[in-house]
């Protein structure tokens, strides 16, 4: 089963610390992130990706294995912006 690829909209942050407010251009709204959400969101807008391609990025870039456990908490960001409207999935 092919994995479900995501895109960001058009989103414009600023970071400080550990958080990030993001203005989703097209909705007009402002987020409050986590640094998890804000590094899942930079890497969409870098290109469209699946969330076990998140999750691989992440694992490399904090020398870890990409299992389960870090799937599982991409996943749920995934789902979160989602809702909030600063992502969306890509026609298979």
């Amino acid at each position: 089963m092919p994995h479900i690829v995501w895109k960001t909209f058009p989103l414009v942050w600023v970071t400080w610390g550990e958080e990030s407010i993001v203005f989703n251009k097209s909705s007009g709204n402002t987020h409050l992130v986590n640094s998890m959400a804000a590094k899942i969101l930079s890497l969409l807008q870098v290109q469209p990706r699946s969330a076990e391609e998140i999750c691989q990025s992440i694992a490399t870039e904090m020398q870890l294995d990409a299992d389960d456990e870090i799937l599982q908490r991409v996943k749920v960001v995934f789902e979160t912006l989602d809702y909030l409207g600063l992502i969306e999935s890509l026609p298979q």
